[in-house]
């Protein structure tokens, strides 16, 4: 693998593309304790893991509050969505892992829900309350890879000692 300046100095003349494994970047963000971060790298990324952690935990929750916002809303039918719902979101988590999963679909239907519920009115309002907090549960998934892999990425690239410690893990590419 080349040395850590020629990469830097090759990667901002866009000669090479860096890359990073998704799962392992979720995994460095929660899995390492801020402290040895710190203490391998002197430098502590305090914002990339409050941003993981909200996204980690965050998109479970928001898809059990569209689970009991459904049940309140659409009663019975609930039935037969729940299970639906939680087969797409397992899928759709599983999938965010993948390096081409891309969160920028996710982002628009996101936005449309939010302005549907601003703009809605009546028993609308409640279905499109109760879609835009499904749909976050399933950006939120999206973020929790597409932040990690960004983050880390970019952290091994100014951080010379973060890119000796995860070098292993990095992916360099030439561009043609």
């Amino acid at each position: 693998m080349m040395e850590f300046d020629e990469v830097v100095r090759r990667e901002a003349a866009g000669q090479v593309l860096v890359g990073v494994d998704r799962t392992f970047a979720r995994r460095f963000y929660t899995g390492v304790p801020l402290r040895q971060i710190e203490e391998r790298t002197g430098e502590g990324p305090y914002f990339e893991k409050m941003v993981i952690y909200l996204a980690f935990f965050g998109g479970p929750l928001a898809l059990l509050a569209s689970l009991f916002l459904s049940i309140w809303i659409l009663g019975w039918w609930s039935a037969l969505l729940i299970p639906v719902a939680v087969v797409v979101w397992i899928g759709f988590h599983a999938n965010s892992a993948r390096g081409a999963a891309r969160i920028h679909f996710t982002s628009l239907i996101l936005i449309s829900c939010v302005l549907a519920l601003v703009f809605s009115g009546g028993p609308n309002r409640e279905r499109w309350g109760l879609a835009l907090t499904y749909t976050t549960a399933l950006w939120l998934s999206r973020l929790l890879y597409a932040s990690a892999t960004s983050f880390l990425r970019a952290f091994a690239l100014r951080n010379r000692l973060a890119w000796e410690w995860i070098q292993e893990h990095l992916i360099v590419r030439e561009v043609h």
